[in-house]
């Protein structure tokens, strides 16, 4: 039987938003008013998840939108923990496209796939109250702590080793870390040390489904890597096995530049191979603020928060001028890339002012002139680049 649709007269495109339900993923599959292809209008679902990201979308299959969150959260190690879902509605397909450009305006990160981060259910709502009445929803469910709600947890967060574990030849296949994704540690590549890892295990990783050995030779022929410059070999038997006399294939090491560990999840085209490159994206982000963490150690604690506040407004304005070139109807992973994009930015320009500020510092300059300054940096060619006009 169908849940009534019917709607005063002249209210039916304009009616305020009504809700159905709001609890747990168990209680909403035996709710008598939620069905999959039960109504004639699409609902509105809301899934929050266990690491603070919601998943949103218009459906008529309420279920299987809750099914498939939960598929969704399994893969990012947490868990779904409530669903809120409307009633049926007419042009709800808008009501949500326009809810997914507003929550991109007001600063809400989109990883594609109707999931956006850091987002809770009264800070959807009140995005969406801008553009449409909303009614008050159902009492948020009580969760119960069950071992999988109590474990949840966010994506693992890049764990940057100094050392790799020593490899002998009794040691195992090599598998993901449960620290990091993937091992990410210091490493030396044509005479640069840097942050590396090994290609065994991002091999590993990425479930290719190929042999480790013919993968990586065939990746590094069919893209043109170069050696000593994107990877590097490491084996007691390397000698041997470029003369063709033989030696343990099992002991060559490959150790991968962590742009060149990007390319290789990239172009595996699939869910774990973004994944990885978020990661290794996400390594280098931590590996730059560990690097400025440091040099800030000297630097006053008045000058050190105003090179981050500065790095902060300046990456912003830069995300800010990048919508605009975009459009009034950016794609989404055009926002994700200018979202990475500005957290560099942000990363680098800190770095660069952490480096002037220790120069004034040194010479003797007072912390609140040193900060002042701080605030009102601008880098080269910045002044003409923002008075562009892009109308």
């Amino acid at each position: 039987m169908q849940e009534s649709t019917d709607y005063p007269p002249g209210e039916n495109l304009f009616a305020p938003i009504r809700w159905t339900a709001w609890d747990t993923p168990l209680r909403i599959a035996i709710h008598p008013k939620v069905a999959d292809d039960a109504t004639e209008f699409p609902r509105l679902v809301l899934v929050c998840l266990g690491n603070g990201w919601m998943r949103i979308t218009s459906t008529r299959r309420p279920l299987t939108a809750v099914s498939t969150a939960i598929r969704v959260a399994r893969e990012h190690d947490t868990s779904v923990v409530s669903a809120l879902i409307s009633a049926p509605r007419p042009r709800m397909g808008a009501v949500c496209g326009s809810l997914f450009k507003r929550l991109q305006l007001e600063g809400y990160r989109y990883r594609g796939h109707g999931i956006f981060e850091a987002l809770d259910v009264p800070q959807a709502l009140s995005v969406l109250a801008q553009t449409i009445r909303v009614e008050p929803p159902p009492a948020p469910p009580a969760v119960a702590k069950t071992d999988a709600t109590a474990t949840a947890t966010t994506p693992p967060s890049p764990s940057i080793e100094h050392k790799e574990p020593q490899m002998t030849d009794n040691t195992p296949a090599h598998k993901p870390s449960m620290d990091g994704l993937i091992p990410v540690f210091v490493g030396r590549i044509g005479g640069v040390e840097q942050h590396v890892c090994n290609a065994r295990d991002l091999h590993a990783f990425l479930e290719v489904g190929r042999d480790f050995t013919n993968w990586i030779k065939d990746r590094i022929e069919k893209y043109k890597f170069v050696e000593n410059q994107d990877f590097t070999i490491d084996s007691p038997n390397l000698a041997n096995q470029r003369s063709g006399r033989g030696g343990d294939r099992r002991s060559v090491t490959y150790h991968l530049t962590l742009d060149m560990a990007k390319e290789l999840s990239m172009v595996e085209n699939n869910d774990k191979g973004r994944m990885a490159r978020r990661y290794f994206i996400e390594c280098e982000r931590k590996a730059l603020g560990m690097a400025a963490a440091g040099a800030t150690q000297s630097l006053p604690q008045e000058v050190e928060d105003a090179c981050e506040t500065r790095a902060w407004r300046l990456a912003e304005e830069w995300r800010s001028m990048g919508m605009t070139l975009l459009g009034p109807t950016p794609r989404p992973e055009n926002i994700e890339t200018l979202w990475l994009a500005a957290g560099v930015v942000k990363a680098r320009t800190k770095e660069r002012l952490v480096a002037l500020t220790h120069g004034m510092v040194k010479k003797g300059h007072g912390a609140t002139s040193v900060s002042s300054w701080v605030l009102n940096w601008q880098p080269p060619g910045y002044s003409t680049w923002n008075q562009v006009s892009w109308h």
